[in-house]
C-alpha cells in the first residue's frame, strides 16, 4: 500500500510556469516520492519523455506559439 498525502501549494513553478494555490497528491514509494498534478495544470504543459536518458523535459504548452496568448 502507498502512503499518499494532499498538499496545496501556495506557489508552485514548473519550467518557468508559475501556478497558485496548486492542490496536489504526493506519494511515498519508499525509495522516492512522487507529485501528482492535476489536469487544469498539466494542460498548460508539455512534456517530453527521453527514455534512453531516463529525462521528462517540460515546457509552457506554448512555447514557439507566437499567436499564444501571454
Amino acid at each position: 500500500e502507498v502512503q499518499t498525502y494532499t498538499y496545496t501549494f501556495k506557489e508552485l513553478t514548473i519550467s518557468g510556469i508559475k501556478f497558485v494555490n496548486v492542490p496536489v497528491l504526493l506519494g511515498d514509494f519508499g525509495d522516492f516520492t512522487q507529485i501528482i498534478l492535476g489536469m487544469h495544470e498539466m494542460k498548460h504543459l508539455r512534456m517530453f519523455f527521453a527514455f534512453k536518458e531516463g529525462k521528462v523535459y517540460i515546457t509552457d504548452a506554448n512555447a514557439g506559439n507566437p499567436n499564444a496568448a501571454p
